[in-house]
């Protein structure tokens, strides 16, 4: 632990690019432990850095006072005495300080969160960040021993205002560009819905390194972050599982379940339950359930399947073409997972087949109806996604109503029901 210590005060952090995580860990005069939770590759470990790179240049903190340990490092041994010695170690080191530690993936550790408690509790000149790879860490879910003591956060993938920034350009007003400026900018938003926003693919250059770099990254998480976290030996279960969800747009289990025995693989409901499980919790996959008040209604009709990243669309499945429609509304859904939680979010669906992609639902009542479609130049494309949002709208008593697409731009009246028109890339820099 020593050599670790004396390590990272020698390192320090790497070059960084600045990212706008829409919070501040600094507001308040409260101490609480501050927890980073996201998929693996996601930035968290940047962002670590950033906010230690803020203490000591916005707070004025003391760089021996900053210790950043990393619980993936293989000298780390998985054992609690790690944690324990750790305080002593600093103490011997450095003496009595205000000690800001940043530990990341800290969940490897046995106990972790009772060790975080105890000093949280006891030690009122040590601050705490911790990061992880799993959902069983956010909000939703936080350890019982460090309810109400933690401030959580959840990282995703760049946001295309992040993205922007990234490749150097400035996010301007989208209501104000020129025809210039406008092209540049659907350059890059293509680029976007093609790669996707995991900051190492959107810093790397060639395209074939990017794939390569997407590929690894999505094996990487299904075997470190699902099966050998969760003790899953059938590694290529779970893998042919995952593609062929992501060759769907909806999910049934009972569906899967008879895709596979009819290709010869054994596999029971409750495993493929279980599997589908462990996909949400690494925050590979999110399955939206149906809108509806009846609970049997969510239970019986399909959830549709959205990826933390739209690349894993892009460059893991097998299909020649990308679907366009598909990566728009996957990188809508992500945009809405950052504004409300994902009890919020769901699709609606009538018996006469009328469906809206998005409803937002807050207070047991609908506020907000969206319908994705990546082309309205055809007429009778547009009356029928209009026709849908306008039924859900009636039946859900909406008033709220957005129609997400390519380029159109505008509000349009029909059947007493206002409707704004927006472009993806000008509603994500919103």
């Amino acid at each position: 632990m020593r050599e670790l210590i004396l390590e990272w005060y020698d390192l320090w952090i790497p070059e960084y690019r600045r990212r706008h995580p829409g919070f501040d860990v600094f507001e308040g005069d409260v101490k609480k432990v501050t927890l980073l939770t996201g998929c693996r590759r996601s930035g968290k470990t940047y962002l670590m850095y950033q906010l230690i790179d803020e203490l000591q240049s916005r707070e004025g903190v003391d760089r021996r006072d900053i210790v950043y340990l990393n619980f993936e490092d293989e000298r780390v041994e998985w054992d609690t005495k790690v944690l324990t010695d750790l305080l002593p170690t600093l103490v011997e080191l450095n003496g009595e300080r205000d000690y800001h530690l940043f530990l990341d993936e800290v969940h490897h550790i046995p106990n972790w969160d009772r060790w975080v408690r105890r000093v949280h509790d006891s030690n009122r000149n040590i601050t705490i960040y911790l990061t992880s790879s799993s959902s069983k860490l956010s909000k939703k879910e936080i350890p019982n021993a460090l309810r109400g003591r933690t401030l959580p956060y959840e990282v995703f993938p760049l946001s295309f205002e992040e993205f922007m920034s990234f490749k150097d350009r400035e996010t301007e007003d989208p209501t104000r560009l020129t025809d210039i400026d406008r092209a540049k900018i659907r350059a890059l938003f293509s680029e976007y819905l093609d790669y996707g926003g995991f900051p190492e693919v959107v810093l790397e250059g060639s395209e074939r390194r990017k794939k390569g770099i997407i590929q690894d990254y999505f094996r990487t998480i299904i075997t470190l972050d699902i099966c050998e976290r969760y003790g899953i030996s059938n590694t290529k279960l779970m893998h042919d599982y995952v593609k062929l969800i992501l060759n769907q747009t909806s999910h049934s289990t009972t569906k899967f379940y008879n895709t596979l025995r009819s290709q010869g693989i054994n596999v029971g409901k409750d495993t493929l339950l279980t599997y589908t499980h462990h996909l949400e919790e690494a925050y590979l996959s999110f399955f939206v359930p149906i809108f509806s008040y009846k609970i049997k209604d969510r239970l019986y009709y399909p959830r549709k399947v959205y990826f933390i990243d739209g690349s894993f669309l892009n460059h893991i499945t097998l299909k020649t073409s990308p679907e366009l429609g598909r990566q728009m509304e996957n990188a809508v859904y992500l945009r809405l997972l950052k504004r409300y939680d994902v009890e919020n979010i769901f699709y609606w669906k009538d018996s006469k087949n009328h469906e809206v992609d998005f409803v937002i639902v807050e207070g047991g009542r609908v506020i907000m109806a969206i319908q994705v479609c990546h082309d309205l130049t055809d007429e009778k494309t547009r009356e029928r996604e209009v026709r849908s949002l306008v039924s859900g709208a009636r039946e859900l008593n909406c008033t709220e109503l957005l129609l997400i697409s390519g380029e159109k731009v505008g509000e349009e009246e029909i059947d007493g029901h206002s409707i704004r028109y927006v472009p993806l890339y000008r509603w994500l820099l919103e």
